[in-house]
């Protein structure tokens, strides 16, 4: 309980893919090559938001 009240809130699954496209669009990523570097913008977007394990993820499917 205690730890979970300095978590910051998880971002949502919607909010999440929003973030993760736009960086795709502005990184003109095209291929899973391109997955690190959008991994690495993201983290630093969502500020502990989220979960890299997610991040990758949805990352890896947008990127398919």
């Amino acid at each position: 309980k205690i730890v979970t009240e300095f978590l910051p809130e998880p971002m949502n699954q919607e909010e999440l893919e929003n973030i993760i496209k736009n960086t795709i669009n502005d990184t003109n990523a095209t291929s899973i090559k391109d997955m690190g570097k959008i991994i690495s913008k993201v983290i630093s977007i969502t500020n502990g938001r989220a979960d890299g394990a997610r991040i990758s993820q949805i990352v890896k499917e947008q990127l398919s």
